[in-house]
Formats: C-alpha cells, sequence, structure tokens
C-alpha cells in the first residue's frame, strides 16, 4: 500500500516537471513595420507682422501672431516577431487522448487527399496531421490560433525620420498702445484675426510739434508676459503732412462747438491727402450735431464754400490745350 502511494506521488511529481517542462509550439515568423512618432516644442515666439519700412501710408495694418516651431520625429523599425501557442500542462488531459485518436484518422486524411488527386486540398492535411503529432507530445500542446501569443525576436531594421514645422496663431483680443516717439501712447485691441488697424492721425498728440519720425507700437501677448514692440521709421514726406495736420487737430479738441473751425479741420486734413480720415471725422461730426439742425446746417455750408473755392481756385482747362 505505502509502495503503491510513493509510486502515485512520483507519477505527480513526474507529471508537474513534464508540464512545466513543456515549450511553446511555433506558429510562425511575422516581420511587421512599426512607426512611432513623437512631436517636439523647440521654439515660441511672438511677432508683429504687416508693418513696411518705412511708413508710407497713413493706415497701418498689423498682425500679432504666436508662432510655435515643432519637430516631428519619426521612427521606423522593422520588428520581427515569433507567433506561438503557450504552453498549458492541464491541456495535455485532452490533447494526448485526442492524438491517439487522431493517428488512424490522419492516415486516412492523407491517402484521402492523394486518391482524390488534389481536391482535397493539401493545406488541409498537412494541418491535420501536424496537429495530431503535436497533440501526441505531451511537452507541446497543439497549434491554436485563437491562443496565440506574440514575442519580439529582434529588430530587423530601424531608421528615424526628422522634420520641422511652424504654426502660427493669430493673438485674438490683446491689448496694444500706439504712440510717436516721445508723445503720448493711444491705446488700442487687436480684433478677433488678431490684427490691429489704425490711421496714424489717432497717434498724433494735438500738442506735440515737430515731424514724428518713428511709430512705436507695443502689445501684450498675454497677462504678466513683457510686451512686443514694433519700430517704425516715417517716411519724411508722411511725416511733414502729419506736422501740419496737427494744427487741423488742435483746432478740433479747442474748438468742438464751432462749425467754421470743425468744417476749416476737415477741409484742412482732406487737403494734405488723410481724405479717409477727413471723411471719417466729417460723418462723426454730422452724427455729433444732428440734434443740433442750425449747427450743423453752418457746418454744411461752410464745408461747400471751402470746397467751392478750393474748386474756382483750379486752373481752367481749354478744349483748344487738350486737342
Amino acid at each position: 500500500m505505502r509502495r503503491s502511494r510513493c509510486q502515485l506521488g512520483m507519477a505527480v511529481v513526474l507529471a508537474s516537471a513534464l508540464a512545466s517542462a513543456g515549450c511553446a509550439n511555433h506558429l510562425r515568423f511575422v516581420d511587421v513595420l512599426e512607426e512611432d512618432t513623437e512631436t517636439q516644442l523647440r521654439a515660441s515666439r511672438v511677432e508683429i507682422e504687416g508693418a513696411e519700412e518705412p511708413l508710407r501710408s497713413a493706415r497701418a495694418t498689423l498682425t500679432l501672431v504666436r508662432i510655435d516651431s515643432f519637430e516631428d520625429s519619426t521612427a521606423r523599425r522593422t520588428v520581427r516577431y515569433d507567433e506561438h501557442t503557450p504552453f498549458s500542462g492541464w491541456r495535455e488531459l485532452y490533447e494526448v487522448p485526442g492524438g491517439l485518436v487522431s493517428v488512424p484518422l490522419s492516415f486516412g486524411v492523407n491517402a484521402l487527399s492523394v486518391a482524390l488527386l488534389g481536391y482535397l486540398p493539401h493545406e488541409t492535411a498537412r494541418r491535420y496531421t501536424w496537429w495530431t503529432w503535436a497533440a501526441l507530445n505531451p511537452l507541446l500542446n497543439a497549434e491554436s490560433e485563437t491562443r496565440t501569443r506574440r514575442e519580439r525576436v529582434e529588430v530587423l531594421a530601424d531608421r528615424t525620420e526628422r522634420s520641422e514645422r511652424a504654426h502660427r496663431t493669430p493673438l485674438a483680443r490683446r491689448p496694444a498702445s500706439v504712440r510717436f516717439d516721445g508723445e503720448r501712447e493711444a491705446r488700442r485691441r487687436s480684433d478677433a484675426r488678431g490684427v490691429l488697424s489704425f490711421h496714424l492721425l489717432e497717434a498724433i498728440d494735438p500738442a506735440g510739434d515737430g515731424r514724428p519720425l518713428r511709430l512705436i507700437v507695443s502689445f501684450w501677448p498675454e497677462e504678466g508676459e513683457d510686451p512686443v514692440t514694433l519700430e517704425s521709421l516715417v517716411h519724411r514726406d508722411l511725416a511733414s503732412r502729419l506736422r501740419l495736420a496737427r494744427g487741423a487737430m488742435r483746432a478740433i479738441d479747442q474748438h468742438r462747438h464751432s462749425p467754421h473751425f470743425l468744417a476749416r479741420a476737415v477741409f484742412e486734413l482732406d487737403r494734405l491727402g488723410f481724405d479717409e480720415y477727413s471723411l471719417s471725422l466729417e460723418d462723426e461730426i454730422a452724427m455729433q450735431l444732428h440734434g443740433a439742425p442750425a449747427v450743423l446746417g453752418a457746418f454744411t455750408a461752410e464745408l461747400d464754400r471751402l470746397y467751392g473755392t478750393a474748386r474756382d481756385a483750379l486752373p481752367a482747362v481749354s478744349h483748344e490745350a487738350t486737342r
């Protein structure tokens, strides 16, 4: 009795050793192309775009953008994997008996494949035979596609490609200041597209003196960040006209209730070549005087007189001279 128990114990130990010493059933090697992409931010800067040098136009249109520079690293490698069915000892309890039963059936399937001259696919007979002999091996599980595992064997090829790209982001509704060198500043704000458009007369200090030779524009990209500043020289001709416009701007500030002074200021700005600003100012004054018909009439009459006088002062062109 004791001897039979010892034999049983040894059989259990032997079965456990066989189960632990079993091998995975190799199915195939598979080469896979793998690709990993990593993006890194290399630099970030804020720029003011659209300024001409020197300034020749009385209207400036600037765009505040943040430019982020990225580096994309793409690693491409060809990796070889071993696909196999992992060994599980308890499955031998049904695979070995199934293999014993399949031995005569395997011979029959192969004989039938030969007799049918290939009508029974050779691959089917081959796979069934392989399964039979793998099932008979107590150290190897039969092939199973449903339990297939994949392990990396080696890297066949490895290369890395790098590329750089820039991304532009308009900075919308950011505070800005506009001023000429040595003069007071005017506060502005960029629109939803990050664009700041303004007339240079909006930055003129009527109380100042001399030609404005340098325009300074500052943007604040984010709260707490240092401002981004752009300095542009003003063309001599434009700077001279801006200096002469100071008198008209000063008259507008000092004589807002005098239709005659206002009309002369509008007319003078137009004569200096600031017709866009002059038309806008005329429309603004007309809106303000809408509630005072008499004052508005005097303003309009003075404008008509000034423009009529200017037209009369133009030299007449004879038809004979144009032939």
